[in-house]
């Protein structure tokens, strides 16, 4: 079973934090600065989920993924990019 998890974050505490989480769950995460550097890791090994900020340094809205789609076969997309109007939910 693939346990790898690969963070794209270029904030480093989050980063870190998402890491101590996954790793406490049994996890293998490896985190990345930068989108950039997301197809060369994956061609090395795909892991089994990738926790992308669209935000990051590099991601530029999927462009990369959609230009080596291949690389990323039956993979899919889940997320939401907040817009100027996005309030947080309220609390009751």
């Amino acid at each position: 079973m693939n346990d790898s998890i690969l963070i794209v974050e270029d904030e480093p505490k989050l980063a870190k934090l998402l890491s101590n989480y996954l790793r406490q769950a049994g996890y293998e995460p490896e985190c990345l600065e930068n989108g950039l550097d997301v197809l060369p890791r994956v061609r090395e090994r795909m892991p089994a989920l990738i926790l992308l900020d669209l935000n990051a340094a590099g991601a530029g809205r999927r462009g990369y993924l959609q230009g080596d789609s291949h690389v990323f076969n039956g993979a899919h997309h889940h997320g939401h990019r907040p817009h100027r109007g996005d309030r947080p939910a309220s609390r009751p």
